[in-house]
């Protein structure tokens, strides 16, 4: 069995990307954030599917254990409110994908609490 150890989920809806830029821009305005978008598990569970899911079929990986991407989670960008709504969302993504995915891959992170408990 060959696993994947060390992958991140890069291939988020457009519309949940299209939002960061959006939330970031708001708060550097000091204007209200906007909503989030409304995402469905298929749209996640086809993001997953036609991207890392896809790569790793083809180089013959057996499972994949994958988080949130670290960088690109932009925490120096904002504020603490807007870094906390930002990691709510994107760490909706695993756990719909919990839900939703294949036994290929397993999501290694979930987000339960916020910034503000820890």
């Amino acid at each position: 069995m060959i696993i994947d150890c060390h992958g991140h989920y890069t291939t988020s809806p457009r519309q949940h990307e299209a939002w960061r830029g959006e939330q970031i821009e708001a708060q550097k305005g000091g204007k209200s954030p906007p909503p989030r978008p409304r995402i469905t598990d298929d749209e996640i569970r086809e993001s997953i599917a036609n991207g890392q899911l896809k790569v790793q079929r083809e180089r013959g990986t057996d499972l994949t254990i994958f988080s949130p991407r670290a960088a690109g989670m932009g925490h120096h960008l904002g504020d603490a409110t807007t870094s906390e709504a930002w990691a709510s969302a994107f760490h909706r993504v695993p756990a719909s994908h919990r839900r939703t995915a294949s036994t290929r891959s397993i999501a290694a992170s979930t987000n339960t609490g916020s910034l503000a408990s820890i």
